[in-house]
């Protein structure tokens, strides 16, 4: 632990102006920990309405063994399940019963079923608890990204807070989804559960362009698609579209001024072209951000967006 640390303001009386540097802990607790009671009181709904208020996680239902079905087919290198595994949901092809269900939540299976090989079936209540968490988690963080990471200094703002994650736990589609834990509805929630995770990584790659970020929203759209085509082709859509835009501007767009510029002689970029560049880029992320602010009209937003790609050199 270093000495900056351990040190407090009361063993500073004569440097008023010394910052004390905290742990990761204690900062993250001291600017989410107000938001903490919202999530319980959901999650705790969330647990009575998939439990059936028994309070069981592992019990089987109707319909919810297909995902672990179609895992062990992955495994063995085909799609094809059980015809026990998806009833009357099963499409026949050259004597092999399919379902019409992706294979986004098989994939979550596969570690489970290989470390415990033999709970097939009692996966899916604890499956749709998390799906509902990470897009509870998300909803959040999308709050947090759009007020530029601001701390809530106020009790009014945390009471708006607190009101906007109880709103999207327990008065959105996200209690009726979690009211039955059998396969339609886990898709659904794992389709959406992934969408979200896209949004969030894709808004943090508009003010960190990284390519590590975009291989990510790129993972995560692939996952929300494959979990349910119909919910993740929004973010499929999404991903296209900022896949034409930087191609575009690969391969289609001119160089800019700054760029011809810097290398238009043979000498290397000078330190007053690269600074030149920097400040473009930092001064489109300013202009995104104050425009997300000003106007949360969500056409707007998507015309700042558009806006910001094409102005990132």
């Amino acid at each position: 632990m270093r000495v900056a640390e351990r040190l407090s303001v009361a063993n500073l009386p004569d440097r008023p102006e010394a910052i004390v540097i905290k742990s990761f802990p204690t900062r993250w607790w001291r600017q989410h920990a107000y938001i903490i009671p919202s999530f319980l009181i959901s999650i705790a709904t969330w647990t009575w309405f998939v439990t059936w208020g028994d309070w069981k996680f592992f019990e089987p239902e109707d319909f919810c063994g297909f995902y672990d079905a179609l895992a062990r087919s992955i495994l063995h290198g085909h799609l094809d399940v059980p015809r026990a595994a998806i009833g009357v949901e099963a499409f026949t092809f050259e004597g092999r019963t399919y379902g019409y269900f992706g294979i986004g939540p098989a994939l979550l299976r596969i570690p489970l079923i290989l470390i415990f090989p033999h709970m097939d079936g009692l996966w899916s209540r604890l499956s749709i608890l998390i799906a509902a968490s990470i897009s509870l988690t998300c909803a959040y963080g999308i709050m947090r990204m759009i007020r530029l990471d601001a701390a809530a200094n106020t009790r009014v703002q945390r009471l708006l807070h607190s009101l906007f994650i109880l709103s999207a736990g327990l008065g959105s589609t996200t209690v009726f989804l979690v009211g039955r834990s059998y396969t339609y509805h886990e898709a659904l929630m794992w389709s959406g559960a992934f969408a979200l995770l896209f949004t969030c990584t894709i808004l943090r790659y508009f003010s960190q362009p990284r390519g590590s970020l975009l291989a990510l929203a790129g993972a995560f759209v692939f996952m929300s698609f494959h979990c349910r085509p119909t919910v993740g082709a929004g973010a499929l859509l999404a991903v296209t579209a900022l896949a034409a835009v930087l191609i575009w501007r690969a391969i289609g767009k001119p160089p800019g001024r700054t760029i011809i510029s810097c290398l238009g002689s043979n000498r290397r970029p000078s330190a007053a072209c690269a600074y030149r560049n920097n400040h473009r880029r930092d001064y489109a992320q300013y202009v995104f951000r104050c425009q997300l602010r000003k106007v949360p009209n969500p056409r707007c937003c998507a015309a700042a967006i558009l806006r910001l790609l094409c102005r990132i050199p």
